[in-house]
C-alpha cells in the first residue's frame, strides 16, 4: 500500500520507475560471475528452489529494501504480491523487474523451468497486484504486453541478464511477458 505521506507524488504521474527509485547498475566481477551462473542449467534449476525463499527472508529482514538475489546479481528483484487466483489469498514472490518506458516489464523465464509460476495466473485472474523496491511499495496494474512490447522487455531483459535468454529456451515454451503500470491512486 502506498505511504500515505508520499502519496501526492503518486498522483503527479510518475512512472514506477521512477516512484520506487530503482536502478540497475552495471554488474561488478562477482556479480557477473553469479550471472554466468545463474544463466546455466545447473544454476538456474537451483536456484529455482532456493532464491525464492532466501528473497523473502531478506526482503523481510531489510524491511523490503534488499533481497538475496539483489545483492548477489545487483538486478533490480522486486516483491511481486499477487492475490491467488484459486485461494483468493495474498501471494507474494521475487520477480525481475525489467525497466520498460517509465514502467516495469516482467517475463515469466522461471529460471528456465517448465512450469509457469503461479503469479502468471493470478495476474490473470485478477491483474492488480503490489510490488514492493527498495523498501517502497506501490499498487500497480498488470496486463499482456503485445508481442510487439514483449519483444521489447525480453531483449531489455537480455540486456540487464544475458541468462534471462537461456530461460526461454530451455523453458521450451513461450514466455508469458506482463507490463506494470501504476495504479489510480
Amino acid at each position: 500500500m502506498l505511504d500515505m505521506r508520499c502519496a501526492a507524488k503518486y498522483r503527479d504521474g510518475m512512472g514506477i520507475q521512477q516512484q520506487l527509485g530503482s536502478t540497475a547498475p552495471k554488474p561488478n566481477g562477482v556479480q557477473r560471475i553469479v550471472h554466468k551462473f545463474a544463466g546455466s542449467r545447473v544454476g538456474g534449476a537451483a536456484l529455482s528452489k532456493i532464491a525464492p525463499p532466501l528473497d523473502k527472508l531478506a526482503s523481510r529482514a531489510s524491511g523490503g529494501r534488499a533481497t538475496s538475489t539483489q545483492l548477489l546479481t545487483g538486478l533490480p528483484i522486486m516483491m511481486l504480491t499477487t492475490t491467488g487466483a484459486k485461494t483468493g489469498r495474498a501471494r507474494t514472490c521475487p520477480v525481475l523487474g525489467i525497466p520498460f518506458g517509465e514502467d516495469y516489464g516482467l517475463q515469466s523465464g522461471n529460471f528456465g523451468v517448465t512450469s509457469v509460476p503461479s503469479w502468471v495466473h493470478n495476474l490473470r485472474a485478477n491483474a492488480r497486484a503490489t510490488i514492493e523496491y527498495g523498501g517502497t511499495s506501490i499498487d500497480v496494474i498488470a496486463r499482456d504486453a503485445s508481442e510487439e512490447e514483449a519483444d521489447e522487455i525480453l531483449g531489455a531483459g537480455a540486456a540487464l541478464f544475458p541468462g534471462l535468454a537461456n530461460y526461454g529456451r530451455r523453458a521450451d515454451r513461450r514466455l508469458d511477458v506482463f507490463v506494470l503500470r501504476a495504479a489510480d491512486t
